[in-house]
């Protein structure tokens, strides 16, 4: 099956992927990439940093339209594109950290049909416990993509 159309039957496959970046005030995000899903309008992307400091694991999640245009896009209220979801689990708490409004950019170079996708992104976020503007500036790079419902 192509690597651009949803399976409903099948439950699992093999990703290649990362997601590297720097994270203001925490270091690198040195993350794979864990799953992609999709409900034939959205595609989402899952990304997972474990062992990122003592008893941390970092999570970066990405939504984005199947159909998007390989370009630069900013991220801005009502756009087609919204800042990933930065999470962290540190000594068993969660802490969900919300992006700042109207910063930031990402390009897409998504080829469905071949199942890749390269994305340097950067974007502000609000950490949850200082109320501290950080930066959070990378790429995911993806191979291996076979779209599944969720």
């Amino acid at each position: 099956m192509p690597a651009g159309t949803a399976n409903p039957s099948k439950t699992t496959h093999t990703v290649f992927g990362s997601v590297n970046a720097i994270i203001q005030k925490y270091g690198l995000f040195e993350g794979t990439v864990t799953a992609f899903t999709t409900n034939n309008i959205l595609i989402g992307i899952n990304a997972s940093h474990i062992n990122a400091g003592p008893h941390a694991t970092h999570f970066l999640y990405l939504t984005f339209p199947i159909d998007i245009k390989n370009k630069r896009y900013e991220f801005v209220d009502g756009g087609p594109v919204q800042p990933p979801v930065f999470r962290q689990i540190k000594n068993g708490q969660h802490t969900l950290h919300e992006p700042k409004r109207n910063t930031g950019h990402i390009t897409f170079n998504f080829d469905r049909d071949n199942g890749t996708l390269s994305a340097p992104f950067n974007f502000s976020f609000i950490d949850s416990t200082t109320q501290e503007e950080l930066m959070f500036t990378g790429e995911i790079k993806a191979q291996g993509i076979q779209l599944q419902l969720r």
